[in-house]
């Protein structure tokens, strides 16, 4: 435990050294896992506001998609991630349950909690707008 402890400090410690507020209108773009003509939208969740989060489904960003998450993918719509490759435990998680990813996306500590996002499942590409909420 101490090691995996370390590890998501570590993580946080680089999302957060690229922290800065993403502006409307703002696009991110990465690599879609089985690319489709999808797209998914609702409020963005971190991995600070997961368990928090209330009854309702959310676009998932975060640094990876650790296993510790496995309780909460009923509720995630879709998962961004900035790091990850085809064989990584974020593809491994979403392609067994169904639920639609994007790798490999830069600015994602520029993404906050509740704001309104838009993924194209073709692209890759995330349409962040703030302050937008979707209930």
């Amino acid at each position: 435990i101490p090691r995996e402890l370390a590890l998501i400090a570590k993580k946080i410690r680089l999302a957060s050294a690229a922290a800065a507020k993403a502006a409307p209108g703002t696009e991110l773009r990465g690599v879609p896992f089985r690319p489709s003509d999808t797209r998914i939208t609702g409020p963005a969740v971190t991995w600070r506001q997961v368990a928090r989060t209330p009854k309702k489904r959310f676009v998932y960003f975060g640094y990876d998609l650790e296993p510790c998450f496995l309780p909460y993918l009923d509720r995630i719509a879709a998962v961004v991630v900035s790091r990850g490759a085809f064989g990584s435990h974020a593809a491994q998680i979403c392609g067994e349950f169904g639920v639609p990813l994007v790798l490999e996306t830069a600015g994602l500590a520029r993404v906050k909690d509740g704001y309104a996002v838009c993924v194209d499942m073709r692209t890759g590409v995330v349409a962040v707008n703030r302050g937008g909420s979707h209930d």
